[in-house]
């Protein structure tokens, strides 16, 4: 499906982490969202896929995919490399957001030895949110 190639080449394109052994949220479990998973998996991926209806929830188990109920992703800060959102609609809060992109910089700084530079340039962003 184009939707989901076209959304593999924008990370790639636009993150610095590569999809390999990426924790990585997909959005959504129609269409777009289930061919999405199944190319991020092959790309060697760690795929969590949110979904509403309980009857997805076992399927996505048995195909080998992490799940969250879709209701549940603002209880407590993302915490993935990247995240895809098929669905017309927010679902993630700013606040979910934010903290979890703030705890991915202050990861990826101590991870690179990149502690000073970009937990000072992290510190600043954090104080306009």
């Amino acid at each position: 499906m184009p939707t989901a190639e076209g959304a593999i080449k924008l990370a790639i394109e636009n993150t610095d982490c590569t999809l390999w052994k990426s924790r990585v949220l997909v959005i959504g479990n129609g269409r777009v969202g289930k061919i999405l998973a199944e190319r991020l998996k092959a790309l060697g991926a760690y795929v969590t896929v949110s979904a509403r209806k309980p009857a997805d929830f076992g399927l996505l188990s048995a195909l080998g995919f992490d799940y969250i109920n879709t209701e549940h992703l603002n209880l407590k800060p993302i915490d993935y490399n990247i995240v895809f959102n098929t669905v017309d609609a927010k679902v993630i809060d700013d606040k979910s957001f934010n903290e979890g992109a703030w705890k991915g910089v202050v990861k990826y700084a101590e991870e690179n030895k990149r502690n000073d530079s970009i937990k000072n340039r992290a510190e600043k962003f954090k104080t306009t949110l």
